[in-house]
């Protein structure tokens, strides 16, 4: 899909291999690491990613929960069963598409094994796991630029702690591992290709402030993010009940808003409806920033304020990019992960999951379904049968997950057999005796990313890729 046909290109020779990549580093893009693993990849097609991609995923699972420092085996299903709940548009250009889980999971998994690591051997002063540490610290802060922020934010916040909260003086390898991040990030945002491509894109007041609201409807408007926003309004709510009962009923705000807004239609260039908008993200930032610093203030605990910090950082950032997408989720997504995670887990003697699973349900589904649900609901609560709340919410967490999680295979599936129709037919392509060629288009167009029929650009590699001819022309049909 999309640029895998350009990167494809690069291994048309070893001598044209390096000569583009470093064309591309100075004159388009300054993610050298990333892209070039993805021409190694894309040397074997897909076939190689298909194999090492979902051990890309459950390795990434594995490292959210361990980096939540719960230890518990209740975390780690919490945390396969959030990690299949994402929705379609932020897996389709992060996860499930070559180029974007090199550029956008890829990443993110070694900023958190770096983390993890880091936090595992910070009193390490074995030269072996320095290097390593260092390397990996390095690799991380040069693959793509919310990563390289992520892990930056991560380590610096680490170091602030420790100096200011827990008295300790800098150990050398904190020092070295954040100095080689950010001799990582560098390579990224130093980069030629980088100052190049945002020279050609520009900047003007109307397309900055069309980028602050892109960035701010992705964030607190995604449905993925909005099931994370929820889950932590609720785990505000059970802190606020044991620490400040006042503030605590504003919780339902920002969740009722969220749940409305699945049912009705609003504007969102109404001016009214952007002030409401303005309002809820206020009473949720403020409800955020109240529950979490007080936590750490009581706890001293960097873990989870870390990575909400990073997190919702990693989407400010934004703001100068020319690129707003599912894909530009996910970083955030997986650090708010962590904190849901260790939430769920610190209240699930209290029914946490039951109502998480009870409001996820509610976004999700049409009114007679959420109407059904919530009688079920109020039925168990009131029922005097002996309660089964973690046996149920596990279940009912895992029937969503598996809605969500299958909706997305059966698209794939379905634009996979299409696919095989293509390719054979451009096996069958003959350059001296064909003028034109007939491709189907996807079934279901929701399950990808940059389709060459919707994009001149990428057909034109396509086309170079597969050695047709450009004259060639390229008819696109419906099943």
């Amino acid at each position: 899909m999309g640029d895998d046909f350009y990167y494809a290109t690069f291994s048309d020779s070893w001598d044209n291999f390096f000569s583009e990549h470093a064309n591309h580093y100075f004159r388009v893009n300054g993610r050298a690491a990333v892209h070039f693993i993805v021409s190694l990849f894309l040397i074997f097609d897909v076939y190689l990613w298909r194999i090492i991609n979902p051990f890309i995923i459950m390795l990434m699972i594995w490292i959210i929960y361990k980096n939540s420092r719960t230890d518990s085996i209740y975390s780690l299903i919490i945390s396969i069963l959030l990690f299949f709940s994402f929705s379609v548009n932020v897996v389709r250009e992060s996860i499930y598409w070559l180029d974007g889980s090199v550029n956008y999971l890829y990443p993110m998994l070694l900023v958190f094994i770096t983390y993890y690591l880091y936090r595992e051997n910070k009193a390490s002063r074995k030269k072996i796991k320095l290097t390593a540490l260092c390397i990996s610290a390095f690799i991380s802060g040069a693959t793509m630029e919310q990563s390289g922020m992520i892990i930056i934010g991560l380590l610096l916040m680490d170091i602030i702690h420790d100096i200011y909260i827990e008295k300790n003086k800098i150990l050398i390898l904190q020092k070295l591992v954040l100095i080689s991040a950010v001799l990582g990030y560098l390579t990224v945002v130093l980069a030629p290709g980088t100052f190049s491509r945002f020279g050609h894109d520009g900047i003007n007041i109307y397309s900055f402030a069309d980028t602050i609201k892109a960035v701010a409807m992705f964030t607190f408007y995604n449905q993925t993010a909005v099931y994370l926003h929820t889950a932590l309004l609720l785990i505000c709510f059970f802190w606020l009940k044991e620490n400040n009962k006042l503030i605590r009923p504003l919780c339902f705000v920002p969740i009722a808003f969220f749940i409305l807004k699945t049912k009705i239609e609003f504007d969102n260039d109404n001016l009214f409806f952007i002030c409401v908008i303005i309002a809820v993200i206020c009473v949720y930032l403020f409800l955020l920033l109240y529950t979490y610093i007080s936590k750490y203030i009581k706890e001293k605990n960097i873990t989870e304020i870390s990575f909400l910090a990073t997190g919702f950082g990693s989407q400010l950032m934004l703001v100068l990019s020319s690129v707003i997408g599912g894909r530009t989720l996910l970083a955030a997504i997986l650090c708010l992960c962590v904190p849901v995670i260790m939430g769920l887990h610190r209240y699930k003697d209290k029914s946490i999951l039951l109502y998480f699973v009870l409001i996820l349900y509610l976004l999700e589904f049409n009114y007679i379904i959420s109407l059904i649900t919530l009688a079920l609901f109020a039925a168990y609560k009131l029922s005097k049968i002996k309660k089964h709340d973690y046996i149920i919410s596990i279940l009912l967490l895992a029937v969503f997950s598996s809605i969500i999680y299958s909706s997305i295979f059966i698209a794939y599936y379905n634009n996979s057999q299409v696919h095989k129709y293509n390719l054979t037919a451009v096996q069958n392509y003959d350059n001296l005796r064909d003028s034109e060629i007939k491709l189907r288009k996807m079934r279901d167009e929701y399950a990808g990313v940059s389709f060459i029929y919707n994009s001149p650009y990428h057909e034109t590699w396509f086309k170079r890729y597969y050695k047709i001819e450009q004259e060639t022309r390229i008819i696109y049909t419906e099943e």
